[in-house]
């Protein structure tokens, strides 16, 4: 079955078409043919990142507000749609244009109230420039540097000029009662950070906001997460939630002194569910590369 879906996703790409509404668990989304990323996934198996899935199901309820960063083409929106309703309030925010042509087309099936913000996001405003990965789906920042690597980590081609904007002057311009913001979800490619410090600064405007992410550990440093989430702490966030990566070995359960509270197989992977995890032990989970051990975390109170 899987290899017809496959000789099927090719054969539209040869002939062109552009893009198709298929049924996935996220709803019925208008799937990418002619760029490689999350469309295929979807296409071959309806589903991707199921765990993640699961968390937002369990963690929005009609009224509530979202803020997507890094929404590609937006399937995760139209999720939060679905759980949100109509009153409640969906932004996504996507900077490559390739993703964007399908988000403005998916962006239609959003019923809750909704904004669409063509920009990145990041701890400051600027014009920043973006590495267009043949994979619209790992496309990353130029601004965001492996400090680990020569150059950061990049290779100079398919480079354009991308507008970034602050989360705080992003909080500014929402025109939805800041208190009902229940989550901010973020997959944007190791600039997680640098929107974590921006929000910093404005959590008394975000009063109940949670916080999830998929981690890039290559470009973090302990220090740079220490001084970050210090300020988090003090607002009385912790790790509520953290999901392990494919990599992550069961010898590690008791190095960190961990329990899973669930078990996922996601991607092809085994995935396991922590909760309430201490704060030194989650920046150690976040940080640690080889093996990456954190795929996933939520922060809230």
């Amino acid at each position: 079955m899987i290899l017809l879906k496959k000789i099927y996703f090719y054969l539209l790409r040869y002939l062109k078409v552009s893009n198709k509404k298929c049924s996935t668990e996220y709803g019925d989304i208008y799937l990418d043919f002619q760029n490689d990323g999350i469309s295929q996934q979807l296409f071959y198996h309806g589903t991707r990142e199921s765990d993640k899935v699961d968390l937002i199901k369990h963690l929005l309820q009609p009224g509530d507000g979202v803020i997507d960063c890094g929404s590609n083409i937006g399937a995760y929106p139209v999720l939060e749609s679905s759980l949100v309703k109509k009153d409640g309030y969906v932004v996504c925010i996507e900077p490559d244009p390739r993703n964007v042509k399908l988000l403005k087309k998916n962006y239609t099936l959003i019923d809750s109230k909704k904004d669409l913000i063509e920009k990145g996001i990041g701890n400051a405003n600027y014009i920043a420039q973006i590495n267009l990965n043949k994979k619209t789906n790992i496309s990353r920042l130029f601004s965001i540097k492996n400090p680990y690597k020569e150059s950061g980590g990049f290779v100079k081609k398919n480079i354009i000029d991308v507008e970034i904007i602050s989360f705080e002057d992003l909080a500014k311009s929402i025109k939805f009662d800041l208190k009902k913001l229940k989550l901010l979800r973020m997959d944007i490619e190791g600039g997680e950070i640098d929107v974590l410090e921006s929000l910093s600064k404005c959590l008394e405007q975000v009063l109940n906001i949670q916080i999830l992410f998929e981690t890039h550990p290559d470009f973090y440093t302990i220090e740079k997460l220490d001084k970050i989430f210090h300020n988090f702490f003090e607002k009385g966030y912790k790790f509520k939630k953290i999901i392990s990566s494919g990599s992550f070995d069961l010898e590690y359960l008791t190095k960190f002194n961990l329990k899973v509270s669930k078990k996922y197989y996601s991607d092809g992977f085994h995935r396991y569910l922590f909760e309430n995890v201490s704060n030194d032990i989650g920046i150690q989970l976040m940080n640690n590369k080889k093996p990456k051990l954190a795929r996933y975390v939520l922060l809230s109170k």
